[in-house]
């Protein structure tokens, strides 16, 4: 890596497994030297004698003096790191392991406005509070044109290229009143859209949004029992 480098939405997951133990202290401070961090005065001399050392057997006794009593030095390493990630993401350290997730999933992790649901078959459904709900991008992919008609997909995925909600078709005769229908790539709703495709894209939306809700027996086709959350499958929008 050089300082040059950029960290980007693409960059979210582990950074560090805890795998690495107490190691992953300087390592954090190796990346944000990476990223073009200047240790800062306080932190030079002690890091000198650690890298001097390192890989003898008083290498970990030097690091606790370099890290100091209060964690210090590797808080300011994140603390850099958090200043060059992208919005809505957040360094996170958990049980030694240090991640950049997205700012709902960080949220939730502290008891915030964020919440998270495990459904019968294990899958983690989150409801973003509304500081926190993720930027989304629509792909509006045209088809052959058959009989006057004019087919598009359009698909809804987040900033990390995660799909979400899964996507719809629009078909339908081209009319004035529709408006026109751009194709390519758009954050949504900073466009204006056809009419249709507009409405499609929403409803994809709104599956994202969903609070999981309880239904009567009738409608309980995910598995649970009678009372328990059915988690919306999109048919609700």
């Amino acid at each position: 890596m050089t300082g040059t480098q950029k960290i980007t939405a693409a960059d979210h997951g582990t950074w560090l497994d805890g795998a690495h133990g107490w190691t992953n202290g300087y390592r954090c401070v190796q990346r944000a030297l990476s990223f073009g961090w200047t240790i800062p005065e306080e932190y030079r001399e002690g890091w000198n004698q650690f890298v001097n050392s390192l890989n003898s057997d008083a290498d970990h006794d030097l690091w606790c003096d370099a890290n100091g009593d209060d964690g210090g030095f590797v808080d300011a390493a994140t603390d850099y790191l958090q200043g060059l990630a992208p919005d809505g993401y957040v360094f996170r350290w958990d049980a030694g392991e240090l991640s950049m997730i997205p700012a709902w999933m960080d949220c939730a992790a502290d008891g915030g406005g964020c919440e998270s649901d495990e459904g019968h078959n294990g899958e983690t459904f989150v409801t973003p509070c509304p500081d926190h709900r993720p930027e989304h991008k629509i792909r509006i992919t045209p088809h052959v044109m058959t009989d006057g008609f004019t087919s598009y997909t359009v698909m809804l995925w987040d900033e990390t290229g995660e799909v979400l909600s899964g996507s719809e078709e629009v078909t339908f005769t081209p009319r004035p009143a529709y408006g026109t229908v751009d194709t390519g790539e758009f954050w949504f709703p900073e466009v204006i859209l056809n009419e249709r495709v507009r409405k499609a894209a929403e409803r994809l939306i709104r599956r994202t949004r969903c609070e999981s809700h309880v239904d009567d027996d009738a409608a309980l086709t995910s598995g649970v029992g009678i009372g328990e959350a059915i988690h919306c499958d999109g048919s609700c929008a």
